[in-house]
């Protein structure tokens, strides 16, 4: 499609490595509308160590919505997230919402710093910071408390909060599910003959 093929799967086969040789096989680059691949570059989806795609799940995953180890894109989501919205163990971007949150607008997470509002356990900001434990022009005040209540992000948080379980659950499976499918898509290649 539109000189792409609609689904490319290119992983490294560590089979092919001489028994002799230190050197580990090539990466290889998958480049389609669907990636699956060591390298992943996909239109709508990529999946690999590291990915680029609308959806990108990997080692290193940039994209749309990106979920892995490293995130960088819109809306990230990962051990440290980088992007506008983003959600993670260290999330940094125009929103976030994390064990650390860092963003310019609102951060909320167990420690929380931003230009303009703050809320966790550990709140830091110029202008409204709700919490235990906080630092701004308003703090635990009225002003702060309206601000937060109902606040989309605060709202996500709680209901994290609330699923946790659940959610470990499904992050385990997709976390396990490209290692998965690169593993059975390398345990059904042929090996290569060595050539002398």
């Amino acid at each position: 499609m539109l000189g792409l093929p609609l689904i490319d799967i290119r992983v490294s086969n560590p089979g092919a490595m001489p028994p002799s040789s230190g050197d580990p096989p090539s990466r290889q680059t998958a480049r389609g509308w669907i990636a699956i691949g060591d390298r992943a570059d996909g239109i709508l989806l990529a999946i690999g160590g590291v990915a680029r795609g609308r959806v990108a799940m990997g080692g290193m995953a940039i994209g749309g919505v990106s979920i892995g180890g490293l995130s960088m894109c819109v809306l990230p989501i990962g051990g440290l997230a980088v992007g506008a919205v983003a959600f993670g163990g260290e999330a940094i971007g125009w929103q976030a919402c994390g064990g650390g949150a860092i963003t310019w607008e609102v951060a909320v997470g167990g420690g929380a710093i931003a230009y303009r509002a703050a809320y966790g356990g550990g709140a830091l900001a110029h202008d409204l910071a709700f919490g235990g434990e906080v630092a701004a022009l308003h703090t635990n005040d009225e002003v702060a408390k309206n601000f937060f209540e109902g606040y989309w992000l605060v709202e996500s948080l709680t209901w994290f909060g609330a699923h946790q379980s659940s959610l470990t659950a499904a992050i385990v499976v997709l976390s396990l599910l490209p290692a998965l499918l690169m593993t059975k898509l390398m345990c059904r290649r042929k090996p290569i003959a060595p050539t002398s």
